[in-house]
């Protein structure tokens, strides 16, 4: 549910989603700075990362996630697409155009994450680097023209039946 504040400071609700199924979790939200910038300059879209899928459910399991991109005026969805990993962190890139987004493998079947970017205007994916071995934790877009991406990850691999901390 999104709220709208008055000038008077009150609060009402402008709009909700409803993910259509019993049991959803909502793993990240990222506000963007728009993907149809419109007549009146660029405004806000808001991103949602959620699964309704629960962990081991084998393979091959159905996609284990969903990222959608709603107008934050709106609420409108703008689009929806699923994906093959946990969307567990998600953040935004208006100089690209592009959503970051962390997914997670399913932990109970392997360790490791996808970065994705997927671009404001169409959902579709325009890049992705896998890593294995690794647990995310953080994402980080820069702000200047050459900066990128930055996932904080902890080394998961395992030496002799124990963690390296070093790594």
């Amino acid at each position: 549910r999104a709220l709208a504040i008055s000038a008077d400071g009150t609060a009402r609700q402008a709009w909700e989603y409803s993910t259509g199924v019993p049991w959803g979790r909502l793993l990240d939200i990222a506000v963007t700075g728009g993907a149809d910038p419109g007549p009146g300059g660029p405004g806000q879209d808001v991103a949602i990362a959620w699964s309704d899928t629960p962990p081991g459910l084998g393979v091959p399991g159905p996609p284990d996630g969903h990222v959608l991109l709603l107008d934050a005026a709106t609420g409108a969805t703008r689009w929806q697409v699923r994906t093959p990993g946990y969307p567990v962190l998600a953040a935004a890139d208006d100089q690209r155009g592009e959503l970051a987004v962390v997914q997670l493998a399913d932990p109970t079947l392997s360790v490791g994450y996808t970065l994705t970017g997927l671009s404001y205007a169409t959902g579709q994916t325009t890049v992705t680097d896998k890593r294995d071995g690794a647990l995310p934790f953080s994402l980080a877009v820069g702000r200047g023209p050459d900066d990128g991406w930055a996932v904080g990850a902890v080394d998961a691999t395992m030496d002799d039946g124990y963690y390296n901390p070093a790594d």
